[in-house]
């Protein structure tokens, strides 16, 4: 009895470090993605100013890749692994992608999906039993 409640608490850290980790990389990635698409508007601006070709911005480049223009598939990932609503809050906060229709309506959704699988994994018994 009392190594299983072990295994549960322990069981319960893993989860919560899994959320905690699943939401902070995607603070992590929203931030990296819009100070890099700041930084692309603003030496856009600088070189329009001095006659000289663009560049593409330095910034988060390792973090912040996009292999298809104009949209990021790793945002969807990290939403439908549990970061939709860090995604969506982060959306708002940094004013990124707001104009973008399909993030708009599936991290909603991916919130919604989210919060069913959490509630349905603990009332099906998944808690500690003393």
């Amino acid at each position: 009895m009392f190594g299983n409640t072990i295994g549960m608490i322990l069981l319960y850290i893993v989860l919560i470090v899994y959320v905690l980790a699943v939401n902070f990389y995607s603070f992590l990635y929203v931030f990296a993605l819009q100070k890099a698409e700041k930084g692309s508007s603003i030496l856009h601006e600088k070189n329009k100013n001095q006659g000289q070709e663009e560049k593409k911005p330095n910034i988060f480049n390792s973090f912040a890749t996009k292999p298809i223009e104009g949209f990021d598939w790793k945002l969807l990932l990290c939403g439908a692994l549990g970061g939709a609503i860090t995604i969506f809050v982060c959306m708002f906060l940094f004013k990124y992608k707001l104009n973008n229709l399909l993030l708009m309506i599936v991290m909603p959704v991916f919130i919604a999906v989210n919060g069913y699988l959490w509630f349905m994994l603990f009332r099906s018994g998944f808690f500690i039993r003393a």
